[in-house]
């Protein structure tokens, strides 16, 4: 039954399609689109009514290639389920690295197999996409993203600035956490190895936000902003990050065993790469940072106490 302007239309019966606003309706969904992975012939992700389609070629011709065969056989499966696709919304992005030249004048369209004559829109060609609340450039270097993260913290400055004088300092710290360090701390992990000068201007902005929630302890110039109201900056950030979510997983902790004790050991082996992107890699941060821990935190049981003994050891 539909109500309009609280007017009740018609019953009838629903073919296809989950109910809205049930608390069943996430899990009916995955239900109803659990067998489109079998269509797709190369990588999708999904997550709730997002999808994401990859291609990957050493060439630009290869991977649009395998891209439209996909696009075609996923529109083959929505006709078949009845469900439409809203072309204004989907997008497309090539990610290359910038200092090859990459021709990239092919179109892709959504349609089925059996449309003939094609006059199907092209999807719009961006080198920018926000997915999941992070936005992905083509070249991967996170700006951005980094400088919407930018603009809302110092929205956030702007406002504790006006407000020190009428709020506590637990107050502050609490706001402090609500909306700043909850925006850093989303995706973290993925946006956190960025360019340096991204790290210094978010660091500059902290101690900007931590100045004024503390103006009340009178810091001086030399004392630095955030040992005083015991915070974070950037980096130690996205260490407690990395050390929360893998000191208990095993997976890319790889003891390291040498050849030759002549050294110090590392504690944990550290593949090699010869480029930054390597280096974003889990399978390399992870031990780097967990290398840098002092032999008495990889011996707590608790995350209270694992939290604790971050806090001061970046202090």
């Amino acid at each position: 039954m539909c109500f309009i302007w609280r007017v009740s239309k018609r019953n009838f019966s629903v073919k296809a399609g989950v109910p809205q606003g049930s608390v069943l309706s996430p899990l009916l969904y995955n239900l109803y689109v659990n067998d489109l992975s079998m269509v797709v012939p190369i990588s999708l992700l999904q997550y709730a009514g997002d999808a994401v389609i990859l291609s990957r070629a050493s060439n630009y011709s290869d991977a649009f290639s395998s891209l439209q065969t996909a696009a075609i056989k996923t529109m083959d499966w929505f006709e078949a389920n009845l469900i439409k696709v809203n072309a204004s919304k989907t997008q497309l992005i090539c990610s290359h690295n910038l200092l090859k030249k990459v021709n990239m004048t092919c179109s892709l369209r959504l349609h089925t197999s059996r449309c003939l004559s094609c006059v199907c829109e092209p999807i719009e060609h961006i080198s920018s996409i926000k997915y999941l609340g992070l936005f992905f450039d083509s070249d991967l270097t996170w700006n951005t993203h980094l400088a919407h993260v930018c603009n809302k913290i110092r929205a956030v400055s702007c406002l504790l600035y006006n407000t020190r004088y009428f709020m506590p300092l637990s107050v502050r710290k609490i706001v402090l956490h609500a909306l700043v360090y909850s925006v850093l701390c989303y995706g973290i992990t993925v946006y956190g190895h960025c360019a340096l000068r991204w790290q210094i201007r978010i660091n500059s902005i902290l101690r900007s936000l931590l100045k004024n929630i503390s103006y009340d302890l009178c810091l001086g110039k030399d004392i630095d902003a955030f040992k005083a109201p015991h915070l974070p900056d950037f980096n130690s950030l996205l260490m407690e990050t990395v050390v929360h979510r893998h000191f208990w997983d095993s997976k890319f902790k790889v003891p390291h065993v040498p050849s030759r004790i002549l050294r110090p050991k590392e504690r944990y082996r550290i593949p090699r790469c010869s480029t930054r992107f390597g280096k974003r890699a889990r399978s390399y941060y992870v031990p780097a940072f967990m290398n840098k821990l002092p032999s008495s935190i990889l011996n707590l049981r608790t995350k209270y106490k694992l939290k604790k003994a971050l806090r001061n050891f970046r202090s």
